[in-house]
């Protein structure tokens, strides 16, 4: 339901933003395409998701998704943004929970999918996202496990791009 009460809310205000004298969607011309497709299998939403995003990003546009950052919405998306990148991808994760738990969502059991969990790792695994250019914003809480900062530095992610709350504090402070 998270994109139906984005939608909903959005409802309320306008494109302009008076401290930067900006009508945003004056300059930007925006389309909504709807909700993409979910299904009982994970690997046909995942495909239906990739396709959506692929066929957009082929029409020129770029795509922005709303509605979590589960493995149903980032990974797909991901995959079919950089694959048409042409050139290493960077991305920029503003989340409180490392999300790299390993596995593969193909060994998940359906009843119980780790999406929400895995999905940072699996895309760091893609062929045309670039390790080194992926950082994290506002690491923190008790939902991350131990082995969390040693996987992203395992898959090639430096430390100095893993910002954690903490630290993002101690910057606003100083």
């Amino acid at each position: 339901l998270t994109p139906s009460y984005f939608r909903l809310n959005s409802l309320e205000y306008g494109g302009y933003l008076p401290e930067l004298d900006l009508d945003v969607l004056g300059s930007l011309k925006l389309v909504d395409c709807g909700d993409a497709d979910v299904f009982k299998d994970v690997g046909r939403t995942f495909s239906e998701v990739e396709a959506e995003v692929g066929a957009m990003v082929d029409a020129g546009c770029i795509p922005i998704v709303l509605g979590g950052n589960a493995g149903p919405t980032t990974y797909p998306f991901l995959k079919a943004v950089a694959e048409r990148a042409g050139g290493p991808t960077a991305i920029l994760n503003l989340d409180v929970h490392g999300d790299n738990l390993p596995g593969r969502w193909e060994e998940d059991d359906p009843r119980t999918p780790r999406w929400a969990e895995t999905w940072a790792l699996r895309i760091l695994a893609l062929p045309a996202v670039d390790p080194a250019r992926y950082h994290h914003f506002g690491l923190r809480g008790p939902k991350n496990d131990p082995g969390t900062l040693g996987r992203f530095i395992e898959r090639g992610v430096e430390r100095e791009h893993v910002y954690t709350y903490r630290e993002i504090r101690r910057a606003r402070q100083g």
